[in-house]
């Protein structure tokens, strides 16, 4: 007899050295300095954060984007923390929230095209998990969507209303407008 074990997590080491997206078994099984969850959990690790959002194949667009921005936001709050040497972003079965999350981290953080980043993602959950990843249609055309915008460099999120709601502002309009004119609508409709 044949027991063949598989990974619960995938390293993402080329995005950050301590990334790794799983399922919410290894969330669970190991002990992590700090997590990303995208389902209810319950994680025996003393630090985490809760980002839960459905993985919805019948999700709308600007619904998803809203989700997946907010979730490579609170990521980049995670990695910057450099006594955080083992990060875990998890969703149910690690291939579809966690992975655009983390997608969407190097699109917008680390300036990678969405080519590069959904390849990468893909070819380490299949070598390291013999699972694809990013398979939700929606979410894959939203790192498309996120790597097509020109300047990204330009635009910073600030996020309103307790972190709930998320504005792209220019940096040269925030010395001229104290306001800070909602720019996602402009993002979304080109």
């Amino acid at each position: 007899m044949i027991i063949i074990i598989m990974n619960l997590y995938t390293p993402l080491k080329k995005i950050h050295t301590s990334l790794n997206i799983g399922n919410d078994k290894s969330c669970y099984k190991y002990n992590w300095n700090d997590t990303l969850c995208c389902i209810n959990c319950n994680s025996k690790n003393d630090v985490k954060h809760n980002y839960i959002y459905k993985d919805n194949y019948n999700m709308k667009f600007n619904e998803a984007l809203k989700h997946i921005i907010n979730g490579s936001f609170q990521l980049n709050k995670i990695l910057s923390n450099k006594q955080n040497k083992k990060v875990l972003v998890h969703c149910r079965a690690g291939i579809n929230r966690c992975a655009t999350i983390c997608g969407a981290y190097a699109i917008l953080y680390l300036n990678w095209s969405a080519d590069k980043a959904i390849n990468y993602i893909r070819n380490r959950n299949k070598y390291e998990r013999n699972l694809l990843a990013i398979t939700n249609p929606v979410f894959e055309k939203i790192l498309y969507y996120l790597s097509n915008q020109q300047d990204k460099s330009s635009y910073h999120i600030q996020y309103i209303n307790n972190n709930k709601n998320i504005k792209f502002i220019h940096y040269n309009q925030e010395e001229e407008d104290n306001n800070y004119q909602t720019q996602i609508k402009d993002i979304i409709n080109k």
